[in-house]
C-alpha cells in the first residue's frame, strides 16, 4: 500500500511533518516540490481528489452498517 506524508529537510535530512509509523528499511518515494506553487497546485490536487473518493452517495452505505 501507499500512502504520502508531508515533510521538510532540516540540516540535509528528511524530516516528517507528522509522526508516521515506519518500518526500519522502509523503501519511500521522495518527491521535491521546487517552489510554493507546485505545493499548493498538489494540494489543492489532493483535496479535490479526496473529496471525490469519501464524499459521494455511494459511501452511504456504510453508515448504515454502523
Amino acid at each position: 500500500m501507499m500512502h504520502s506524508v508531508w515533510a521538510t529537510v532540516r540540516d540535509g535530512q528528511i524530516k516528517l511533518l507528522e509522526p508516521e509509523s515506519l518500518p526500519e528499511g522502509a523503501q519511500l518515494l521522495v518527491t521535491v516540490l521546487e517552489n510554493s506553487d507546485d505545493r499548493e497546485f498538489w494540494q489543492r490536487a489532493q483535496r479535490s481528489s479526496m473529496k471525490a473518493v469519501w464524499d459521494n452517495p455511494g459511501d452511504d452505505i456504510y453508515a448504515e452498517v454502523l
